[in-house]
């Protein structure tokens, strides 16, 4: 038996209000921190990826400090069939890892370049100065970033 620790509650005129326990969104935490996607934290909690989302949104986290090894990657986040066309759509999230321990910094709500400058500006050239590596594959948005954002503060090579 799988317990999904989501406590449902029953207000007036049918409406239904659901509670996410702690101990369902320290396990969420987890599983997306162990670098599991969106889909598979839902399946292994057997909740919805809209739960997994509001988890996500709820938690306040601390500005990250960047790391001396900055690494970028992509995670799946969601898939869906536009209803017009058919097509089936991946949308993909970008993370950014720290390079010395493995561990999560941030997850990047999109990986375009509007995101990727949404996220770099808001850490200050003493900041990015901090990293001596950015890593990345070789995906244009993330190599185009770090001209832009690691050039001011240490150069790219």
């Amino acid at each position: 038996m799988q317990v999904c620790h989501l406590r449902i509650y029953k207000l007036g005129d049918g409406l239904i209000s659901t509670t996410i326990t702690e101990a369902l969104e320290r396990r969420i935490i987890d599983l997306l921190r162990a670098r599991q996607t969106i889909t598979e934290v839902a399946c292994a909690c057997n909740i919805t990826h809209d739960t997994v989302r509001l988890v996500i949104d709820s938690v306040h986290i601390k500005m990250p400090a960047l790391p001396s090894i900055l690494l970028t990657d992509e995670i799946h986040a969601k898939s869906y069939r536009e209803s017009d066309t058919g097509k089936q759509v991946c949308v993909f999230w970008a993370c950014a890892y720290d390079g010395a321990t493995g561990c999560l910094v941030d997850v990047i709500e999109g990986r375009g370049a509007d995101d990727m400058d949404q996220w770099f500006k808001q850490f200050g050239l003493d900041e990015r100065k901090h990293v001596a590596y950015f890593c990345s594959d070789m995906y244009d948005i993330y190599l185009n970033a770090a001209k832009k954002w690691w050039v001011a503060s240490k150069g790219y090579h």
